[in-house]
């Protein structure tokens, strides 16, 4: 995660700051997880993993549609 962030080019508006935001969401429960063994924060950060997933795999296949 925290090569995303860093790979993130923050002159890019809008989408990078949200992305920066939501890649921040996920570390900071990945480490509340792991210090307070937070089960949830867990989930949480899954949660939002697989949003991000979903939203990039729909982005390659319309790329892949208007090819």
């Amino acid at each position: 995660m925290k090569e995303l962030l860093n790979s993130l080019n923050m002159d890019g508006g809008e989408v990078a700051q949200n992305l920066s935001k939501l890649y921040n969401f996920i570390l900071d429960n990945l480490l509340k997880a792991d210090m307070q063994n937070d089960l949830k924060a867990i989930e949480d950060a899954e949660k939002v993993i697989e949003i991000l997933r979903d939203a990039w795999n729909e982005i390659q296949q319309a790329q892949a549609i208007g090819k």
